[in-house]
């Protein structure tokens, strides 16, 4: 379990503690602070270690004794805060919690002193001297573990990896505003990439808030590495003159072969290989054709979707399909490669969408969560519609585990890939009137909160019922 936890009001955030596992929901409406805190933890679990092991390396090469390290580590953490949110923020006294465990709590906490400059104290980072060696570098991702490989910074590191033990490689905050990345030809397509690289430089000599631009850098790499990947397939399936279908079946056989190799051994061979199909990949598939109401077509580096037989460029089809095409490739890609733990941050994934759109991609990123017990999500949405339709997949779960009418009883309504375990949930409402942040997860049930889910649908039916009596008595 992890927490952040803002003592001060930061950028529209009220103080407020949130608490998070595998799956974080944040509702609220705009300008209620969702993006601000979904992008806080992003950048302490993926951006500030790395950051700041960056910085290290560039200011010191010299020898520094374990004190002297340690404060320029803790100065190193704070100047990559700002340097990422910008230097003309005031009053910050924020917590990070990367274990909440009271034997073994783990967490950074900025904030600004008495003389108005940003601290950071680490509570795992004082006795991690003490010990040397023997440690394996889970933490720090391998691009960055190649700059030190055998320095005093990379022992320090790979010590402090082994007490967070957080990192996922393999992480990504999907911004909202996803069209943007759909409008643009490949030559514009590296040009916005590259002036989005010089954005962030200006406004980091600027000492300005670089936050957006870091994650739209991140995001539309993303898109270009899909890309390439697709651009792969499509030779694979050229030189051995195979249909999509047929290459989509070698392509997950050998997958299979290979995530299962370690369980079968290295006599495999001889004892026989017995293949089954994955179940969720076909629910997925059904998803994502829900969702999209077409099938993607790149060719000659033109993106294209096949609606009704006819091609349409992805710039002329409709807002839904385009902000929804990246998730849904995205999301297709971690589904496939669930050996690879996968972490996301997906911003508004309703955008644009039809409710029952909506209810498919709740789907789409429950088959995601199971797909790895490592994965994690977190959500921010405007949408009661997702909030019902993740309701639906935990209380599936729950019924399955609370009554005595078995799995494939229950699975017969929902298939159990949908599932979703109450444990690993966490929903909060932000910018109520009463209270600005409030846990809507009901502690009894594991879901939320059923009064919270009526609110909306109460207040417009007493609206309704004070016009209809109007009409009723004055006609």
């Amino acid at each position: 379990m992890q927490k952040i936890v803002f003592h001060k009001p930061f950028m529209g955030v009220q103080p407020c503690e949130i608490e998070f596992d595998r799956f974080l929901l944040l509702i609220g409406e705009q300008a209620s602070g969702k993006s601000t805190i979904a992008k806080l933890i992003y950048f302490f679990q993926n951006i500030l270690m790395q950051d700041a092991a960056r910085f290290c390396v560039k200011k010191e090469n010299k020898k520094l004794d374990e004190i002297a390290f340690n404060s320029k580590f803790l100065s190193s953490i704070a100047h990559v805060f700002q340097e990422t949110f910008g230097f003309g923020l005031k009053n910050i006294d924020i917590s990070f919690y990367y274990n909440t465990e009271n034997t073994n709590e783990q967490v950074i906490n900025l904030h600004h002193n008495e003389e108005h400059r940003l601290d950071a104290v680490c509570s795992f980072t004082d006795d991690i001297f003490q010990k040397k060696g023997g440690t394996t570098n889970q933490f720090l991702p391998k691009s960055i573990s190649s700059l030190f490989p055998d320095s005093d910074l990379y022992s320090f590191m790979t010590d402090i990896d082994e007490k967070l033990s957080v990192n996922i490689d393999n992480n990504l905050f999907i911004i909202a505003g996803r069209s943007s990345t759909v409008t643009y030809s490949e030559f514009f397509e590296k040009e916005f990439y590259a002036n989005i690289k010089l954005s962030i430089q200006k406004k980091q000599h600027n000492k300005q808030s670089c936050i957006d631009e870091i994650l739209m850098l991140q995001f539309l790499q993303r898109v270009i590495d899909i890309k390439e990947y697709i651009d792969i397939f499509n030779d694979y399936l050229q030189s051995n003159e195979l249909n999509e279908d047929e290459a989509k079946e070698e392509l997950e056989l050998f997958s299979h072969y290979i995530d299962t190799y370690e369980e079968r051994g290295e006599d495999d061979a001889e004892q026989g290989y017995n293949y089954s199909p994955r179940l969720d990949i076909p629910l997925m598939e059904k998803a994502i054709k829900s969702i999209l109401k077409a099938s993607y077509k790149l060719e000659d580096d033109k993106e294209y979707l096949t609606v009704d037989n006819a091609q349409v460029p992805l710039s002329q089809t409709s807002s839904g399909q385009q902000e929804a095409l990246r998730i849904l490739q995205d999301i297709q890609e971690v589904i496939e490669k669930r050996k690879e733990p996968a972490s996301r941050i997906i911003e508004e994934p309703e955008a644009h969408l039809y409710p029952t759109a909506q209810k498919e991609i709740v789907n789409l990123l429950a088959l995601m969560l199971n797909a790895n017990d490592k994965n994690t999500l977190i959500i921010t949405t405007h949408s009661p519609y997702i909030l019902a339709c993740v309701n639906i997949l935990l209380m599936a779960n729950d019924v399955s585990k609370e009554t005595k009418v078995g799995d494939k009883i229950v699975s017969d309504i929902i298939a159990k890939e949908f599932w979703l375990d109450s444990k690993m949930f966490n929903a909060y409402s932000l910018g109520n009137t009463e209270v600005y942040c409030k846990n809507i997860k009901d502690e009894e049930t594991g879901m939320i909160d059923q009064n919270y889910l009526d609110l909306i649908s109460v207040q417009l039916g007493l609206q309704y019922e004070q016009l209809f009596n109007l009409l009723l008595h004055n006609a």
